[in-house]
């Protein structure tokens, strides 16, 4: 595993490039913080609703953000594919929904029924086809205009953002 504090400051930074080693080491240490997350709060008593649970999820959410944009870097496409992407998910749901409504009756989205079930499975399945391009496609070889090529840890920085980035034993010749 890279460096730690090095390691963290590249998961919380979307500026850079990640390849499919780092995004699959990230993409399981932050399953394993979510699950560790999830199992502390049961072991407090607290639900989904305790005030605890928004500003961990935020931070949840912009380290996902963060490690598709570089993902996304890697690949030689703009982190405003992202908002593009879900902005036509969206679409798509809302248009589907409406469809089956104004197909007849609306209690075909009812819990339990299978309309809902072939509903739910067709919002879904463009995040797992995405999800499965993000971890799957190779990057670009060599430098692309988000940075150079990612190192053997899975990430590298853009020369404009690397002030922060030290490296361990750096004075040490």
């Amino acid at each position: 595993m890279p460096h730690l504090p090095t390691f963290v400051l590249h998961v919380l930074d979307p500026r850079g490039r990640c390849n499919r080693k780092g995004l699959l080491l990230a993409a399981a240490i932050l399953l394993a913080m979510q699950a560790v997350f999830a199992f502390a709060l049961w072991g407090a008593g607290l639900d989904l609703a305790s005030p605890v649970v928004q500003p961990v999820n935020l931070i949840f959410c912009w380290v996902a953000f963060a490690l598709i944009s570089r993902r996304l870097h890697d690949l030689g496409r703009s982190a405003w594919w992202i908002p593009g992407a879900v902005l036509i998910w969206l679409v798509a749901i809302i248009s589907l929904a409406g469809a089956i409504v104004l197909s007849g009756d609306p209690d075909m989205l009812a819990p339990g029924t299978t309309s809902y079930w072939i509903t739910l499975a067709a919002m879904l399945l463009p995040l797992l086809a995405g999800a499965i391009w993000l971890h799957a496609a190779p990057g670009n070889a060599g430098s692309n205009r988000f940075g150079p090529q990612p190192t053997a840890q899975g990430f590298s920085t853009p020369a404009d953002a690397a002030s922060w980035q030290r490296t361990p034993n750096a004075g040490a010749a």
